[in-house]
């Protein structure tokens, strides 16, 4: 069972996911969801979810930056 401090450390993680894929900041988003994935197993579909999103985002991003060099 986990204590408040680990759950506020899991919260914590999957938060600042969250904020830097709000902003756009798809390479940090990954690296915290995959420390939250770690964290907290039970939440294993959101985060792997989050990962995908995030993971496609950065592909679409770099596509992005490639065209626009051409």
């Amino acid at each position: 069972m986990s204590t408040n401090k680990n759950i506020s450390k899991e919260v914590l993680l999957l938060a600042q996911g969250n904020l830097a894929l709000r902003d756009r900041n798809y390479q940090l988003a990954i690296n915290l969801f995959e420390k939250a994935l770690l964290e907290t197993p039970s939440l294993s579909k959101i985060i792997e979810r989050n990962i995908q999103i995030s993971k496609r985002l950065l592909r679409l991003k770099s596509l992005f930056f490639i065209l626009v060099l051409y």
